[in-house]
């Protein structure tokens, strides 16, 4: 008998694990997936969240957003330019607006300030 209840909680492990790692998986692919589709669609808006990219990912974000961080963020210029808006929020907006005005010293005129990251709109 013990050799059943051995048997089964080893079962039962491997299912977990196993359950555990697809999640895992899906919220990647969902992920990549995610970045992928906002950042291919030239008719809509791109919603940028300028922190860090620590911030990013211990505080949370928008799951409709992409990480450009502030200091980074003429790296991606080109790519903001495909989209008809650009919405940029951050922790408190302060930073949003520093990106705002940023772009627009290099020519990109939709962009939106959308204040703290947590106010975000997925589509």
């Amino acid at each position: 008998m013990s050799k059943s209840i051995v048997g089964l909680i080893l079962f039962l492990s491997l299912f977990f694990v196993s359950c555990s790692n697809s999640s895992k998986e899906k919220k990647l692919q969902k992920q990549s997936n995610r970045i992928s589709y906002s950042t291919s669609s030239a008719d809509k808006e791109i919603i940028v969240d300028v922190r860090t990219h620590e911030e990013w990912i211990e505080d949370g974000h928008a799951v409709c957003a992409v990480n450009f961080p502030l200091d980074e963020l003429t790296n991606h210029i080109d790519t903001l330019k495909q989209f008809k808006k650009v919405v940029l929020v951050c922790r408190s907006g302060n930073r949003a607006e520093q990106a705002k005005n940023m772009l627009k010293d290099e020519g990109l005129d939709n962009i939106e300030n959308g204040g703290a990251w947590t106010n975000s709109i997925c589509p």
